[in-house]
């Protein structure tokens, strides 16, 4: 609401057709809610179902969003996911499976799909690299890869600010399971931290913050 950036990436099939990033300074979410609403009305074409609404759900910042989309009735326009991209403080800096596999999605993504001309973007793409990391996990030693967190990426000597605008785009090549969707009554739970097999691409429009 008022530090980081509204991100919003839409996609349609191997295509980021149009990134929006702005901080709004507001001190709630209605506006955020009213502007990915006007994102899902102006790309949705007149013959088309639903576009897919995949969220950053994580934390109390995404908790009152969502109440927001309910309480904008937002899933009249889209089909919602919320997802928990930040990892819990107990676990932030330890290997955070999700958080991990959208990064390395959205970095095999990129070999194939296409993003518009954004410096920005770009910046945040090079500086989200991944790093080797031994820990044990659940009782056994692991050696993985994991990416720069978001907090670390935010500190002056490395990129000076959170990387929005490529968290949207690793959402928006998320491709999530229609039994995920949130219900209208679900005022609770995240969807589940494990991916289901990659389902076929539709060409329809994909919003996300």
């Amino acid at each position: 609401r008022m530090r980081d950036k509204l991100a919003i990436a839409v996609r349609r099939g191997n295509t980021i057709v149009e990134l929006y990033g702005e901080v709004l300074g507001q001190p709630d979410h209605t506006r955020g809610v009213e502007i990915v609403i006007e994102f899902g009305k102006r790309h949705r074409k007149p013959h088309e179902r639903k576009p897919r609404l995949v969220f950053d759900g994580s934390g109390l910042e995404g908790d009152n969003f969502a109440k927001e989309l309910r309480a904008q009735k937002a899933d009249e326009y889209f089909d919602i996911y919320r997802i928990e991209m930040g990892a819990p403080p107990s676990k932030r800096f330890i290997y955070y499976k999700l958080r991990d596999e959208l990064a390395h999605k959205f970095a095999k993504w990129l070999q194939h799909g296409a993003i518009p001309t954004d410096v920005e973007l770009e910046a945040e793409i090079e500086a989200t690299t991944s790093k080797a990391s031994s820990f044990t996990w659940n009782g056994v030693a692991r050696d993985l890869e994991h990416v720069v967190l978001n907090d670390d990426l935010r500190k002056a000597d490395s990129l000076g600010r959170s990387p929005d605008l490529r968290n949207a785009c690793e959402l928006a090549v998320h491709d999530v399971e229609p039994n995920e969707a949130e219900s209208e009554t679900d005022t609770s739970a995240p969807a589940p931290a494990e991916a289901a097999t990659e389902a076929p691409r539709e060409e329809k429009p994909r919003a996300i913050v």
